[in-house]
């Protein structure tokens, strides 16, 4: 619990958050100290793609790589309540490779065009040991959120 400021609810002072997307294919877990500073996390994939091709009269065309982030990356915090339960302040990002389109130009080169749909949450949801609740995102349920205290020994 919180009094005048400071958490003095059960004797934790950590817990591990873990959120859970893309129909459990993509969890990401994270231990936290209550009232600490926020726990960037990210588990991506860099695809690289042909983004242009430059090319200059009687030289060899030069290809630009750019790179697609694929997967899931943000921070999360946790602040205790008067309740025992924890605020988890949750921001992620979730980005998705759809397919990789392509454009061929009338002299032959060819580019990578990509479709990628990406989701960003900045969310806070109450949480008591023990305890997950959904994820979110304009009425639709992106994933959830679950919080298990650690109780020091």
């Amino acid at each position: 619990m919180c009094k005048n400021g400071a958490w003095n609810g059960p004797s934790a002072t950590y817990g591990t958050a873990t959120i859970s997307l893309r129909s459990g294919h993509e969890t990401q877990s994270a231990v936290i100290g209550i009232g600490g500073m926020p726990i960037p996390f990210e588990t991506v994939t860099e695809i690289p793609y042909v983004a242009s091709i430059s090319s200059v009269s009687g030289k060899k065309p030069v290809k630009t790589e750019a790179v697609i982030r694929d997967g899931l990356s943000g921070a999360i915090s946790a602040e205790g309540q008067q309740n025992g339960h924890v605020a988890l302040k949750i921001h992620l990002v979730d980005t998705s490779l759809i397919k990789m389109g392509h454009y061929t130009a009338p002299d032959g080169k060819t580019i990578d065009i990509p479709e990628t749909h990406t989701v960003s949450v900045d969310n806070t949801i109450y949480l008591a040991d023990g305890q997950s609740a959904p994820l979110v995102l304009s009425g639709k349920t992106i994933g959830t959120v679950s919080w298990s205290v650690l109780n020091p020994r």
